[in-house]
């Protein structure tokens, strides 16, 4: 986390105590959110305090933070209502701020890379809530802001095209994997799982699912193969 950040956070939480003690407070009232620190407004258009780039970046990186905490402790839904929330805010910045001159270089890797990591772990929830549909959206919008940022020129210029490294190409894939092969579409599994395994060839987590899809596979069209015959007999 870079200084501008660290300082803006500490303003907001300072800001939102004081005015929680000072009986102004409009933020969440919810015990769940003043328990876990989470002193902000459900969607950052009802945000009363600064909306500085700066300050809603170092809100999103608080929100990110807590959505991992929660996620530790086993709490997904609340796990990625924080993520979902710490996305709204960085949105509220700007959905693609690579060309923003307010904001710096390192604020901007901060936005992106927080962002990623909200999705990939969004995906990850969803997957343990069997929400599949929305865990291959997820794991699909990180692949295809990594795809963005790569193909940017101004992202290039910018210093910030490498945000996405393999590491975090790979688990979205390897997401996206799990949750098509869940919701039986496992040549889509296959697909991406064979490139989650070329990007890190020696993870056993991906060898392993790739396998089962693989073997999906086969078994489908064995019986489609049998099936076929039959109606031939």
């Amino acid at each position: 986390m870079n200084g501008h950040v660290e300082i803006a956070m500490l303003l907001a939480n300072a800001a939102a105590v004081d005015a929680r003690q000072k009986g102004e407070w409009n933020g969440p009232t919810g015990e769940n959110d003043w328990l876990d620190g989470d002193t902000y407004e459900h969607y950052p258009e009802n945000h009363r305090g600064d909306k500085d780039p700066a300050t809603l970046l170092a809100i999103a990186v608080q929100l990110k933070g807590l959505g991992n905490d929660h996620f530790k402790k086993g709490a997904i839904r609340t796990a990625v209502s924080k993520y979902e929330k710490a996305i709204r805010y960085m949105n509220e910045i700007h959905p693609d701020p690579v060309n923003l001159v307010e904001i710096t270089k390192e604020q901007k890797r901060t936005y992106y890379s927080t962002k990623i990591a909200c999705l990939s772990n969004s995906a990850l929830c969803y997957i343990k809530q069997k929400q599949h549909a929305r865990a291959v959206a997820c794991a699909t919008q990180v692949l295809d802001l990594d795809n963005t940022l790569r193909g940017s020129a101004a992202a290039q210029s910018a210093g910030i095209a490498d945000v996405c490294g393999p590491a975090d190409r790979c688990k979205a894939l390897f997401r996206r994997g799990q949750a098509r092969l869940a919701a039986r579409d496992a040549e889509a599994a296959v697909a991406d799982l064979t490139a989650a395994a070329a990007l890190m060839p020696g993870d056993a987590s991906v060898a392993r699912e790739l396998a089962v899809a693989q073997r999906a596979v086969k078994e489908r069209t064995d019986r489609e193969r049998r099936a076929y015959a039959k109606m031939f007999a």
